[in-house]
């Protein structure tokens, strides 16, 4: 909190406490009288993040018996295993950018890097712990770094926003006529580009997936019309005259209706770029797997999806937009038995490599949609935030998560010098020999 308070007091808007901490009440006053009115939009933060503070104080002081206590606990603690694994792979990342930063002192954008750093390794490191009306879990943290390409929780979030909202619009179309309508996967891929050239790659398989639905005559056709001529002695003549006509597209497969496309572009373990297309084909009428094959000029891997299913179209579109760049070594026992080949993680690859890629990826837009799926209508408006009792602080020591809750005698005061609460059998934290929360 003190942090945040010398936050304040740089931009002149900290409250003035003459003996004692501060209080809820002292801030709620120094607040809803002007004195926050002014500072900048970047600190407003800090304000509703004390905020945030001082509610779970509050709420501190309010009874609470030993078996509310635990549900809490309970909820608590299952949202937040599973972020766990995220946040030690998101603090990898992390170490990983500041060695790059550290190797590539001249590379245009090396204070970005370094901020970069900075912002992963910060991000979901400490928040407020509550419970909604409808009695779910609930954490507000204190800085998120929303870094959609590197952060798995930020990903996580934007992939499954993604997913639902076209899983949602390709159902409906399938549900107008199923008997003639199918949704069908493919995976279509070009040879591996070397470095050097993927943002030219990245480009490349994206005009080639126009072209393959869409291509142009190659041919020009001429025709041939009549010209009145003038003699120039008053006299006129009919002659014939070469007209070409303009090239114009045709659709190479007229039964696609519309189409989702995710670019991926992991870097391989022959460190060159494979880059590839996973798409969505929204097919009505007969569809000629062959043609298709032998029009895209590579490998192409098609499967028709069970279009009746809505889960089963949201797991193919989760797994498509998500990014495929792993962050962490994840090879397996299995694969390290066999010697199988694979792709590097993230915090593997040369800083070299990893300067490429981020700098290809700025601005290029890596889904895309067309035909139905084109310009979808604007996403419903978010429900109203439900009402969060604040209960507590969460905080990331290095190995896990530690959830100071209300203490068990109602004693009100801060978090900050009390223990953490236990968990559930089998689950603990840092240091007891359970598993760690992230």
């Amino acid at each position: 909190m003190q942090a945040l308070i010398d936050t304040l007091r740089r931009h002149g808007a900290a409250p003035v406490v003459m003996s004692g901490p501060l209080t809820p009440e002292l801030w709620r006053h120094h607040r809803d009288h002007g004195g926050c009115d002014h500072v900048p939009p970047h600190v407003r933060r800090v304000v509703q993040q004390l905020d945030r503070y001082f509610e779970a104080e509050d709420r501190a002081r309010m009874p609470i018996g030993r078996h509310e206590r635990a549900e809490i606990e309970a909820d608590i603690y299952a949202d937040l295993q599973d972020r766990a694994a995220r946040r030690q792979a998101e603090q990898s990342l992390s170490d990983y950018l500041y060695r790059v930063a550290k190797a590539l002192p001249l590379f245009d954008g090396a204070h970005r890097i370094q901020e970069l750093a900075e912002s992963l390794a910060m991000c979901r490191t400490a928040g407020v712990a509550g419970q909604t009306d409808q009695g779910r879990a609930q954490i507000a943290w204190d800085h998120k770094c929303g870094q959609v390409r590197l952060c798995p929780d930020e990903s996580r979030t934007e992939t499954q926003r993604v997913a639902e909202r076209y899983v949602r619009a390709m159902h409906a179309w399938f549900k107008e006529n199923p008997g003639r309508r199918r949704i069908i996967y493919a995976v279509l891929t070009c040879p591996n580009f070397e470095p050097g050239r993927l943002a030219h790659g990245k480009k490349f398989t994206m005009e080639k997936f126009k072209g393959w639905m869409r291509y142009e005559y190659a041919a020009c056709p001429v025709t041939w019309r009549k010209v009145a001529e003038d003699m120039g002695d008053g006299t006129r003549r009919i002659r014939p005259q070469a007209v070409k006509s303009r090239r114009r597209k045709i659709q190479a497969f007229p039964s696609i209706q519309g189409a989702m496309v995710i670019q991926e572009d992991p870097l391989s373990a022959l460190d060159d770029w494979n880059v590839h297309l996973n798409a969505f084909l929204l097919v009505e009428g007969r569809f000629d797997y062959k043609e298709a094959r032998e029009l895209w000029g590579w490998n192409v891997e098609f499967r028709q999806l069970d279009a009746e299913d809505p889960a089963a179209l949201y797991r193919a579109a989760l797994e498509a937009v998500k990014y495929s760049a792993k962050i962490v070594p994840t090879k397996s026992a299995e694969k390290k038995a066999r010697h199988d080949s694979e792709a590097p993680a993230m915090t593997e690859w040369p800083p070299e490599r990893w300067a490429e890629w981020w700098a290809a990826g700025k601005g290029f837009r890596r889904l895309r949609s067309y035909g139905v799926l084109y310009r979808l209508g604007k996403e419903e408006d978010a429900a109203e935030p439900p009402l969060v009792t604040w209960l507590g602080r969460v905080s990331w020591d290095g190995a896990g998560y530690r959830v100071d809750l209300i203490p068990e005698n109602n004693f009100s005061g801060s978090w900050a010098g009390k223990s953490s609460s236990s968990g559930p059998p089998g689950v603990g934290p840092p240091g007891t020999g359970g598993v760690g929360w992230h």
